[in-house]
């Protein structure tokens, strides 16, 4: 049988805003919860366990971390759920019905869901597009993103907004355009502009930018290293960073 927990009992929040960044295309999500929960100085109060998940566990600065944490923001009373591991399909649900449970059990006044948006191209400029689980929240965030009409989305943010829908929890998803086969800084910078203009937060994302920039023009290097190695067939030379 099936067990998700979130083990998070020290930690009573008032009415705080939810932020969920798993693991998606670009690793969008996952990259903007963590330079959130670093900026803000948030404190870890709790991570999420399931006997479905594979046997996983984080070293950081010498110490063992589980992969899916819970922070914590007294100042701007924000709660940010953080994974680093991909979630299955099949335990999509159980853990945003866990999330959507405990959100409502704190009273949390939103959800909001931060995802990656592929695009079958290289984006020039990630625009970010947003899902809302109510018309009265699509009418709030019409002014500060694209609202999506008509598409499909999966995952933990997928399940999460329909869980919402049911228990009636205000939810609302930002998508930003992103490559879909490698992390891409760009994008995240982009759904953290579109958050902090929402919840008008003090975010500066300009060190995250400016390593994002960095981090694409070494994969743009090696991209065109590679195909260059494939059209003249010459033996392939080690490709350093």
């Amino acid at each position: 049988m099936t067990r998700v927990r979130i083990i998070a009992d020290d930690f009573k929040p008032k009415n705080p805003i939810v932020i969920e960044g798993f693991q998606g295309f670009g690793l969008v999500g996952v990259i903007a919860a963590e330079y959130l929960a670093d900026k803000f100085n948030m404190r870890q109060v709790g991570h999420i366990e399931s006997n479905a998940l594979p046997a996983m566990a984080l070293l950081i600065n010498g110490e063992v971390k589980f992969p899916i944490r819970i922070f914590a923001d007294d100042k701007n009373e924000l709660v940010v759920f953080d994974s680093e591991l991909p979630i299955p399909q099949h335990l999509a649900y159980d853990i945003a019905k866990e999330i959507a449970e405990w959100a409502e059990k704190n009273n949390a006044r939103q959800i909001i869901c931060l995802e990656g948006l592929a695009v079958p191209t290289t984006p020039q400029e990630s625009n970010v597009y947003g899902i809302a689980n109510s018309k009265e929240l699509e009418e709030k965030i019409k002014k500060k993103v694209k609202i999506i009409d008509n598409g499909i989305i999966i995952g933990v943010s997928a399940a999460l907004l329909l869980e919402c829908q049911s228990r009636n929890i205000p939810a609302i998803c930002l998508m930003a355009e992103c490559h879909s086969e490698f992390p891409d800084g760009r994008a995240a910078v982009s759904v953290l502009r579109a958050l902090s203009d929402l919840l008008n937060l003090k975010l500066d994302v300009s060190p995250l930018e400016k390593e994002a920039l960095e981090a694409q023009k070494k994969i743009k290097s090696i991209i065109e290293k590679a195909k260059k190695i494939g059209e003249v067939g010459e033996k392939p030379e080690r490709i350093y960073g």
